[in-house]
């Protein structure tokens, strides 16, 4: 029992902060949050490279593992090349209630430093250059990330 209260707690814990970081953020540009995320992302990348969970030499499948088997941010990965552009999106993440959220205020960019990762680690795993140009919320609390290939 005391195993499910925390982690509803913690649920609830991240979702307050995410929205709470959001909040702060909403006087700023897109492109002032934008290099937010890639920094924070950073930061991330830093860590987990630290304790081992990011490498050099990773695919897609593995930051999907990652992100899905050992983080458990969220509960699926979906990856789809468009040709011009790479679409993900991101199913039942830990923040779903926070999205939900941003999705029914209309918050178009949204501050993650998971953003961040992505933005700087998919354009070293396909070595294509590209940018995360689009954050979108859905209804359902996925988070849909649009980046444009160059």
């Amino acid at each position: 029992m005391c195993i499910k209260e925390n982690s509803e707690i913690t649920s609830l814990f991240v979702n307050a902060t995410w929205y709470g970081m959001n909040k702060a953020m909403e006087n700023m540009t897109d492109e002032e949050i934008k290099k937010f995320n890639k920094a924070a992302g950073q930061g991330v990348i830093d860590f987990l490279n630290k304790k081992g969970l990011i490498k050099e030499g990773m695919t897609l499948d593995d930051v999907k593992h990652a992100v899905v088997d050992v983080l458990k941010i969220t509960r699926e990965v979906k990856i789809e090349d468009k040709g011009d552009k790479l679409v993900v999106e991101l199913r039942g993440s830990v923040v779903t209630d926070f999205l939900k959220e941003a999705y029914e205020k209309n918050i178009t960019t949204i501050f993650c430093p998971w953003i961040g990762v992505q933005a700087i680690l998919y354009p070293e795993i396909t070595k294509t250059k590209m940018e995360c140009v689009d954050t979108k919320a859905t209804e359902e609390g996925n988070l849909l990330l649009t980046f444009k290939k160059y």
